[in-house]
């Protein structure tokens, strides 16, 4: 039976701008590498109120605690100026809004994009950031965090898992490919790595010195 063989990310563009993590990478026909258990499947297979008397009349009498609506501001747009031009990965839904903060219909991101961060602007006191240099298209600066990418090369074939640690025997990555990890994660003491949203391989399989910082 044939197995399919994971096509590496190549290059910073196309690797990261506008690419969504939660599709599965490339796959071209190959015959199997590799045979036989692994730790991962022989440990799956054994499973089993602030109150009325502080308040005054005074306006000038405020806590140390509150925070004035022109400070918030201030920090909203710092944080989504602190995005200009960085690669980052949406952490949840995000929908569209255009330059006046209204709701794009029928426009939504999907969790695990990740994109370019081109502009940003403030409506009615709240930041928006523009994405990929989308014209008058805009998402919530709290939806996205700042994407740590590096490419590594395979120094053996390996084998593909899922988020939790069971391996799909449709796929492996070939020896010498180069693959992008976006995260890490411990799967019953077996260190993986996030190659897409939910695609894993084992850490060991990766020569840590061909280590290529992409974005962080």
């Amino acid at each position: 039976m044939n197995k399919k063989i994971l096509i590496s990310f190549v290059g910073v563009a196309s690797a990261l701008i506008g690419l969504s993590a939660s599709i599965p990478v490339s796959a071209a026909e190959a015959n199997s590498p590799v045979a036989g258990k692994t730790e991962l499947e022989a440990s799956n297979s054994s499973k089993t109120p602030v109150t009325d008397a502080n308040k005054t009349d005074n306006s000038s009498n405020k806590t140390a605690t509150e925070t004035p609506k022109s400070t918030e501001k201030h920090n909203g747009n710092a944080n989504a100026i602190a995005l200009m031009g960085k690669t980052v990965r949406l952490t949840r839904n995000s929908y569209v809004y255009d330059k006046h903060g209204k709701r794009v219909k029928n426009k939504k991101l999907k969790k695990g994009l990740i994109v370019g961060i081109s502009s940003f602007t403030t409506v009615n006191g709240k930041s928006l950031i523009g994405f990929n240099n989308k014209e008058n298209q805009f998402i919530k600066p709290a939806n996205v965090k700042i994407l740590k990418a590096v490419r590594y090369r395979v120094k053996r074939n390996a084998f593909v898992y899922n988020a939790k640690g069971v391996r799909d025997s449709r796929y492996y990555v070939k020896k010498g490919k180069k693959v992008v990890v976006f995260s890490t994660k411990k799967v019953k003491g077996i260190k993986l790595v996030g190659i897409s949203e939910k695609q894993f391989i084992k850490w060991a399989d990766l020569d840590p010195k061909s280590a290529e910082v992409l974005a962080e």
